[in-house]
């Protein structure tokens, strides 16, 4: 099992080592590759044994289009294998130099699960985002509903400010704080 995970990573780290930032006609890839100490989701801790976690994610652009599609991976060092899967699809509303408005849908899949089924291990969330741009701290504004197996709502308030460190390096600030309606758990609160 634990050469299967350890495979697993090398072969994900080699895609997105080669992969990088790339176009392909009207389709650009952008990729990021992250490493945690702990796996928080919305005030959850989903990796409690405090193992680290390898998060990368590509993103996908259409040109002008405003469509676009992200695939995301969580690997563990707990289980010592990818254990989710998410694919985003989203849609830009509206667009000017001051707000974006977004919309899409999230297909969560923990895939790797014992005795999995889609019914029990996949989920759908429909989401809306107000960003605005060009600000001293950019808010961004998110409202997520879960309509299948987290059943709720997650909003979220952010601030960011991205600083630039050289012409292909930029470093982003970046703070949140949510608020869960239900989603995933019994009660509502605050998520920070």
């Amino acid at each position: 099992m634990k050469t299967r995970g350890i495979l697993s990573l090398f072969v994900l780290v080699s895609v997105f080592v080669c992969m990088g930032s790339h176009t392909f006609g009207a389709v650009e890839t952008n990729y990021t590759f992250e490493f945690y100490n702990r796996y928080i989701w919305r005030g959850f801790d989903l990796n409690p044994d405090n193992k680290f976690v390898v998060q990368p994610s590509v993103d996908f652009t259409f040109g002008d289009s405003p469509w676009s599609a992200n695939l995301w991976y969580n690997y563990s060092n707990e289980n010592h294998e990818l254990n989710e899967i998410d694919l985003t699809i989203s849609y830009i509303l509206s667009s000017n130099e001051n707000l974006d408005i977004t919309i899409g849908s999230v297909l969560f899949g923990w895939y790797w699960a014992k005795d999995f089924n889609t019914e029990n291990n996949t989920t759908i969330e429909n989401f809306v985002t107000l960003a605005w741009k060009n600000q001293e701290l950019n808010p961004e504004l998110s409202i997520y509903h879960d309509c299948k197996n987290g059943n709720g709502l997650y909003a979220s308030l952010a601030l960011s400010k991205e600083i630039k460190l050289s012409e292909k390096q930029n470093l982003e600030i970046s703070s949140s704080i949510g608020y869960n309606q239900k989603q995933w758990i019994s009660r509502s609160g605050l998520a920070m």
